[in-house]
């Protein structure tokens, strides 16, 4: 598994040879507010059971530098850009 920081901004998930590479989780807290998808990140659970990796999304999102689980429909949305942008 590859998991990516970099561009301040989540990114695409791959599966590659049967791999996780998750290119950005975006930020935790950013402070520019005026770019409003810095202030939009991922958490990734991940669980290993019995030589099986599982995983769970989890978008939040940054208000005033403080961070905020995402509404039922404001996950949607943004899973359903992630998924969009994501090779599987």
């Amino acid at each position: 598994m590859i998991i990516g920081h970099h561009p301040h901004v989540v990114q695409g998930i791959e599966t590659y040879k049967n791999k996780l590479i998750f290119y950005s989780l975006g930020n935790f807290v950013f402070d520019q507010y005026i770019i409003d998808e810095a202030q939009k990140g991922l958490a990734v659970e991940i669980v290993f059971e019995n030589d099986k990796l599982n995983f769970k999304l989890h978008p939040f999102k940054s208000q005033k530098s403080q961070v905020v689980l995402m509404t039922d429909s404001e996950k949607d949305d943004f899973l359903q850009k992630i998924t969009e942008r994501s090779l599987f």
